[in-house]
């Protein structure tokens, strides 16, 4: 387990989901941009889309809304 899925668990359930980028952004119809962005905490999704990549990982969709936390760096 990497520092990034440690303090990141959106990625922590993609990279257990066994799907890539690529195949999630095309399941919800976005970009494989948009799903970097979102997995490295940079973007948020849509509401619309922040529901269907949550029912897709089967994780609360409060994970995937969640903000990037500062570390004060």
């Amino acid at each position: 387990m990497t520092i990034q899925t440690l303090e990141n668990p959106l990625a922590e359930a993609m990279k257990k989901s066994g799907l890539t980028q690529r195949e999630i952004a095309a399941k919800i119809g976005v970009t494989e941009q948009a799903v970097s962005g979102w997995k490295s905490l940079r973007r948020r999704p849509r509401p619309e889309q922040a529901f269907e990549l949550a029912a897709l990982l089967s994780i609360d969709v409060k994970i995937v809304l969640r903000k990037r936390v500062s570390n004060g760096a």
